[in-house]
């Protein structure tokens, strides 16, 4: 399978995410979010300056122009819909869990929505997505949602990629309809990343043109997922914000493989399946180096397709792998 590069040009280090100081000057825009110190009615080009929220710097930055917009540590009580391409979105590397998106508290869950037509070089890295309360229910959004419709693969618009998520956490104790929700979604990077908590950790399903394709997943953990922690789904909705996920079968996946994925539950009741996965037709599927910390619910740890590939996998019911 063929890697999935992601030059954003210069010296900029995506790999470690060590890149905030180095982008200036480098063809890049540059915003800072704090929100002890930020004002939206700032220029966001300074902590000096910073803004206030996420949106404020996404609505500042140019379309199609390389913008990053370090978020400070703290707790963000916004949805953000990232509606330009080349969107970074970074927290602080060094505290990954101490930047959050909560969502704003009065109409909807928290949700970071990149839409059809902007997913082209979309970065989300050391920020936690955390839905809100429970009393919030006219939108159970997904708690990250991205979405790719357009035909073929990369397109000329495209620098060799769609999206890049790293250090990604969803924690939740409100059960949003998914943890990460692609919706079409091709040609892309979730490593370093835990999604808990919710009905689905990680659902893969069509959209009006696509099927999820080119997807790398690497060192992803899950637990405490109610209906799977990773399943193919339908949905109520074409590009748009689904309030449902049916756990259905997809027409194909290709080129998408689980390095090392685990697999957390140790207590309580699991879920019926870790991953329900049923494809019509799948080429070059893999989970390679799964662990699994228990036994679940039917005894089926894997509820998969044909032709999607297992190798390699820790027996069930150690529990003892997660405490160690």
């Amino acid at each position: 399978m063929a890697k999935v590069q992601f030059p954003l040009g210069g010296n900029v280090g995506v790999g470690g995410l060590d890149f905030i100081p180095s982008v200036t000057g480098q063809g890049a825009d540059l915003y800072v979010v704090s929100k002890d110190r930020g004002s939206d009615n700032n220029d966001g080009k300074a902590l000096d300056t910073a803004v206030r929220t996420i949106q404020k710097a996404v609505d500042l930055a140019t379309d199609n122009r390389l913008t990053v917009i370090r978020v400070e540590p703290g707790e963000y009580g916004e949805n953000v819909n990232v509606n330009k391409r080349r969107i970074a979105i970074v927290g602080d590397p060094r505290h990954p869990s101490a930047t959050r998106i909560t969502g704003n508290g009065t109409t909807t869950r928290a949700s970071v929505y990149v839409g059809d037509g902007v997913l082209r070089g979309f970065v989300l890295a050391n920020v936690g997505v955390d839905t809100g309360p429970a009393a919030i229910t006219s939108l159970a959004l997904s708690a990250i949602h991205l979405v790719t419709n357009d035909t073929g693969t990369l397109g000329a618009e495209s620098a060799d990629y769609h999206f890049y998520l790293k250090n990604v956490s969803v924690i939740s104790d409100e059960v949003p309809i998914a943890a990460l929700y692609l919706e079409g979604a091709t040609v892309g990077i979730v490593e370093d990343s835990i999604f808990a908590g919710c009905d689905l950790g990680i659902a893969l399903g069509g959209s009006l043109n696509n099927f999820p394709a080119d997807l790398e997943f690497r060192n992803v953990k899950f637990h405490s997922n109610v209906r799977a922690d990773v399943a193919s789904v339908s949905s109520n909705a074409v590009n748009g914000h689904p309030t449902i996920l049916s756990l259905a079968t997809l027409g194909s996946l290709a080129n998408v493989s689980f390095d090392h994925p685990v697999f957390m539950d140790v207590g309580g009741t699991p879920v019926t399946n870790y991953v329900n996965l049923e494809v019509t037709t799948a080429t070059n599927v893999i989970f390679s180096d799964a662990r699994f910390a228990r036994d679940v619910a039917d005894g089926t740890l894997m509820q998969l397709g044909s032709n999607i590939v297992v190798l390699g996998h820790s027996p069930a019911g150690l529990e003892s792998f997660v405490a160690a």
